[in-house]
């Protein structure tokens, strides 16, 4: 019997040092390590390096992308011995993305054999280097460029035909996939990634050799920047019924539900986290099933299989990521019928989301004001033990009922837009207060020769509260009181 290799990837700024864990972490508590037939490697995400400067850029940008991939890459190449071994892998936010690309890493270009540490790191960035290569590109291909001007320095004794090429990725267990590498404004990212450098995934397609793949998503995020990195289902067969007519998630390769919750309401970090269990229960159950081992008691202790059933809450807080000056992240609420039209779609199906019950129930039961917005009129209901119920079947909307629901829900949409303005007109009025002490030079004396001393005299007040950072800032706007008005 074959062991099984686990390569976990943990999200944005999530690290075994931070106080509050995210699911990533808790699945490689809670796994049975205790022998040899499984090994692990957990890798803190992108913007944790204990360089400030650099952990700003991979919370920023996701500086830091290549090194984790490479990462976890050499763990599965020095572990993986035999055909029967098996690989599951485990990712949040970007650490998702990260498992997506070692997952496309590893079944184009094989599992490296070395006889050494240096030649393994050696060959497995010559690997990562050809993957990018046949795999990335921008419509103007100015990547060829770069990567020819590169070559004399990164030419190594490299032979992908020399790589092991049978390999069983047995499970992929994610959380909330978003893009890796994020500038300010979404379509700076799409533009940068289509016509200068590549950055975005390749491609939406879960290469077939995976054998079972589970993603949670999160309903109620509000972040552009967040937006989810979907699955493509549209060559996955539709979901068949038993000989008792019921289906069920284990019965397909490819499952996408939507969980209650904000990105890390479902991918974990908060100090109440009781949402997030729910998501990570379904991932946990559905990796078991896959073969893979946990610890099973006692079930009160927190590294166990069977203690995240007994914490999560549906009613638990969901918090809100945008509090704060994390208002300044694009504000765009997901909408589920747009981000899941096309690829949800299998085999020219509708494509009909599948939210999981917690979403409901949590709507039902009223303990908080919640309804999420982007609920589409049509959808599967996932249950807690993962039997899927068709939309004429769901217990907590009765048909009919979805329709007027859904033309409520375009009302809240038409707000929506009158909120994105305002997010726009905030950020435009921010942008001009930075920029006022270098827009134009004043004299300190134009501060009391000016008719609204009144609004310099505010000014100073409140400057006496701030630090001494921002007196440039101070005495811009109190010497110059009728343009700051």
């Amino acid at each position: 019997m074959g062991r099984k290799i686990v390569l976990l990837s943990d999200g944005t700024g999530n690290s075994s040092a931070k106080v509050w864990r995210t699911n990533v972490w808790r699945v490689f508590e809670s796994l049975d390590l205790s022998g040899s037939s499984q090994v692990a490697f957990y890798d803190d995400g992108v913007g944790t390096a204990a360089f400030k400067p650099l952990a700003i850029l991979g919370g920023a940008f996701g500086w830091g992308l290549r090194r984790n991939v490479i990462d976890l890459y050499k763990f599965a190449c020095r572990n993986y011995r035999n055909d029967d071994d098996e690989i599951f892998g485990f990712g949040f936010s970007r650490g998702a993305f990260t498992m997506r690309v070692v997952t496309g890493l590893i079944l184009e270009q094989g599992l490296i054999k070395a006889d050494s540490e240096a030649e393994l790191h050696a060959k497995a960035k010559a690997a990562y280097r050809a993957y990018r290569a046949n795999n990335y590109h921008t419509i103007w291909h100015l990547e060829t460029a770069g990567r020819l001007l590169l070559r004399p320095f990164t030419r190594r004794n490299y032979d992908p035909a020399k790589n092991r090429k049978s390999i069983n990725i047995r499970f992929l267990g994610l959380w909330d996939t978003v893009a890796a590498y994020g500038m300010p404004v979404e379509e700076m990212t799409r533009g940068i990634s289509q016509w200068i450098w590549p950055l975005m995934l390749p491609g939406c397609h879960l290469d077939d050799r995976v054998q079972r793949a589970c993603h949670a998503l999160s309903v109620d995020d509000e972040r552009t920047t967040f937006h989810p990195v979907l699955w493509d289902e549209r060559k996955e067969r539709p979901l068949k019924a038993r000989p008792d007519g019921r289906c069920y998630l284990a019965d397909e390769r490819i499952s996408q539900v939507w969980f209650p919750g904000v990105h890390s309401n479902v991918g974990g970090g908060y100090p109440d986290d009781s949402v997030a269990q729910i998501p990570l229960v379904w991932i946990m159950s559905e990796a078991k099933a896959c073969g893979l081992a946990f610890k099973s008691s006692p079930e009160a202790n927190p590294q166990t299989y069977d203690h995240p059933g007994t914490v999560q809450d549906k009613d638990g807080r969901i918090y809100d990521p945008r509090a704060g000056l994390g208002g300044y992240y694009r504000y765009g609420p997901r909408d589920l019928t747009a981000i899941g039209k096309e690829l949800l779609s299998r085999q020219g199906a509708p494509a009909v989301p599948r939210i999981h019950e917690s979403v409901l129930k949590r709507i039902q039961n009223r303990a908080h004001s919640y309804a999420s917005k982007g609920l589409p009129a049509y959808y599967e209901v996932v249950t807690g033990d993962g039997e899927v119920l068709p939309p004429n079947k769901n217990p907590y909307e009765p048909v009919g009922q979805e329709i007027a629901r859904w033309h409520a829900q375009e009302k809240i949409w038409n707000t929506i837009w009158l909120r994105r303005i305002v997010y726009f007109l905030t950020v435009g009025v921010s942008i001009y207060l930075f920029a006022f002490p270098l827009m134009k030079a004043t004299p300190a004396h134009a501060e009391f020769e000016s008719k609204l001393r009144w609004v310099s005299d505010i000014v100073r007040t409140l400057g006496a509260f701030l630090p001494d950072a921002a007196d440039t800032w101070i005495n811009a706007y109190a010497r110059q009181p009728a343009r700051f008005s």
